[in-house]
């Protein structure tokens, strides 16, 4: 057993092990920044969406007490 512990795996190492076999190639450094660019910007704005419909919820829900 050692005693050394695993270097987690960077972002650009991640998305290297995820995408290239689906892309059937080795990737390149600005493939894996661009992977990692668009992959940021899908989530921001499915949290933005989620934090709108939050509101439209708060605002239906504030309706009803009428």
């Amino acid at each position: 057993m050692s005693d050394r512990k695993e270097q987690p795996e960077s972002g650009a190492e991640h998305a290297r092990r995820v995408f290239e076999p689906r892309a059937g190639r080795s990737l390149s450094e600005e493939d894996l920044r661009e992977i990692q660019t668009n992959l940021v910007g899908f989530f921001h704005i499915l949290r933005e969406w989620s934090q709108e419909d939050g509101k439209e919820v708060s605002s239906e829900r504030d309706g009803d007490r009428d």
